[in-house]
């Protein structure tokens, strides 16, 4: 916990080094050590390919964000890819919240911690308007596109949660139940293993 105060202060201080996409945010803490936080954006994902290109030792990245744009995190779960195939071990870290998009990026990595507080949200993808509402079916109306490319992303998280918690897709489906989320606190998350450690 002190280490993530300290990111905040230095973030606050303009100590750090950042990068700032819309309002979205990828900040190099050390050599191996990223924090994502807030709405993540695809620009932030070319940042995150950037910044971890010639990484060389195992990856933390910190994230607390209440998710974004599926397609910013398709971009960094590329390059956790690469790490991986480089050899590297990823470890992925929720403090306070990992929601949408966000989840699905902790899910990439090799070891997933959560602070006991913390709090990790499934759903199927979607689109919504600057209010907040569900626009999905409207969109998808007018471009028939988007509702292949959601229903591509929603195969991934699928897979991903398939994977790590050996539970079938159809219960899977069930759980997120469309749009609404699967809702799980630090706990529940270790027993599904969604997360592989709590740390108190």
């Amino acid at each position: 916990m002190r280490k993530f105060l300290a990111v905040i202060a230095a973030l606050m201080f303009g100590i750090l080094v950042w990068t700032t996409a819309a309002c979205g945010k990828v900040v190099q803490t050390s050599h191996e050590e990223l924090v994502v936080f807030e709405d993540i954006t695809y620009q932030d994902g070319v940042v995150f390919r950037y910044l971890t290109e010639e990484m060389n030792r195992d990856v933390r990245i910190i994230i607390t964000s209440g998710g974004g744009s599926v397609y910013g995190v398709q971009l960094m779960m590329d390059q956790i890819d690469r790490l991986k195939a480089r050899g590297l071990k990823v470890t992925t870290e929720v403090y306070g919240v990992a929601y949408s998009a966000a989840a699905i990026l902790f899910l990439m990595g090799d070891e997933r911690i959560v602070h006991s507080d913390a709090e990790i949200m499934f759903h199927e993808g979607g689109i919504y308007d600057n209010r907040g509402n569900d626009i999905t079916e409207s969109v998808i109306a007018q471009d028939p596109k988007v509702g292949y490319r959601l229903n591509q992303s929603n195969a991934i998280m699928y897979d991903l949660l398939r994977r790590v918690t050996g539970l079938q897709v159809n219960k899977l489906k069930e759980l997120c139940n469309g749009r609404q989320g699967w809702w799980l606190f630090a706990k529940d998350a270790l027993v599904v293993n969604v997360a592989t450690r709590l740390v108190q």
